[in-house]
């Protein structure tokens, strides 16, 4: 895949990134597995540079979701979740009494649970976030499509470990393959804020503070499912490559789509399944044109991982520079659409 390849390095040469890794998978091979530049020391206060190796965990933010995703789906086909039954079924002191577990899943609550997510001191003791369940009222009526950058994470964790009695580390690593470190104090590449010193979301400068937040509160000292998991692009590339050998039912319904429209947080156009960020016909992170049939998610505005039906591979781009949601498509989409002109060729000889 030596177009993929130089297209990868020459992003790197440019300063799209400091360092990132690229893992393409199918049918448990891996077909292209790169990695270079610098996990940490790119700022000079740093030290000396460090390099990224095949091994390297990177905060993935919210492509995490998916994997969060996919742990209710198990628990959904053994028949210990209901997606239709509210939040309280599980939750009895939640907050919004109409909100159901599907509504969460396809972000469609209202819950994004602004107040907690301005604080990210508080987010280390999970008693906070039990806390702000019960008394941070939604942010938009039911219904409304406004995405979940944290609040998604935080309702579902709560959820699977009320019928499970475990907690969402213990679960992943029981259930589902992979290097999942949703805390950890060991070494990770740290991922950086490239762009503008002002980049509102949601009326929120996500600039400010950015970097101090992922790499030391996120996936260091604090829990956030929905936005906070150190791992590697050979997992998640591994990870979707499974997802796509799973034909049953219950998972199919997490993989099709649920809800599409204008999100009330970004702006952006979305098609999303349960968990899942689904492509589309027009210009997105899975690459320039037609990828409808892939499901995934990206992470923050430097990772994106999603299974490609239409290859039958398991792709995963994580890198450690963040810009804005256009650098995000800038950036993947031709990565993308190579990867897939690719493959196709190898199949057709």
């Amino acid at each position: 895949m030596k177009s993929v390849e130089g297209l990868f390095i020459e992003q790197h040469a440019r300063g799209a990134f400091p360092g990132g890794q690229l893992v393409v998978q199918r049918a448990g091979v891996r077909v292209l597995d790169l990695a270079l530049g610098t996990a940490l020391g790119f700022r000079e206060h740093e030290g000396q540079p460090v390099s990224v190796t095949p091994e390297t965990r990177f905060q993935v933010m919210s492509a995490s979701k998916a994997v969060l995703a996919r742990a209710l789906s198990i628990l959904e086909a053994r028949g210990l979740l209901d997606v239709q039954a509210t939040v309280r079924r599980y939750i009895p002191e939640f907050f919004a009494p109409e909100v159901t577990i599907l509504d969460v899943l396809t972000h469609r609550s209202g819950c994004t649970m602004p107040v907690l997510s301005s604080k990210p001191e508080l987010w280390h003791d999970w008693s906070n976030v039990v806390a702000a369940l019960r008394t941070e009222p939604p942010s938009y009526r039911r219904g409304t499509l406004a995405y979940q950058p944290i609040a998604f994470g935080w309702i579902l964790a709560e959820v699977m470990q009320r019928i499970t009695g475990m907690s969402l580390q213990a679960f992943t690593a029981r259930e589902i393959e992979g290097d999942w470190a949703w805390t950890t104090s060991e070494a990770a590449a740290h991922t950086y804020w490239l762009g503008a010193e002002r980049y509102l979301l949601n009326g929120t400068n996500l600039a400010s503070g950015f970097e101090h937040t992922n790499n030391t509160i996120t996936s260091r000292t604090a829990l956030v499912p929905g936005a906070g998991l150190l791992t590697s692009a050979r997992t998640l590339a591994s990870f979707y490559d499974a997802l796509l050998r799973d034909d049953s039912e219950s998972f199919r319904r997490y993989t099709r789509p649920a809800t599409r429209g204008f999100d009330k947080i970004s702006g952006a156009y979305v098609t999303l399944g349960r968990g899942f960020g689904l492509g589309w016909r027009w210009p997105h992170p899975y690459g320039w044109w037609g990828t409808q049939r892939c499901f995934g998610h990206p992470g923050g505005f430097s990772v994106v991982a999603y299974a490609d039906p239409t290859t039958d591979a398991g792709i995963a781009i994580v890198t450690n520079g963040n810009r804005s949601l256009s650098d995000l498509v800038r950036r993947f989409a031709p990565l993308g659409s190579a990867i897939r002109r690719e493959l196709s060729e190898q199949r057709a000889k």
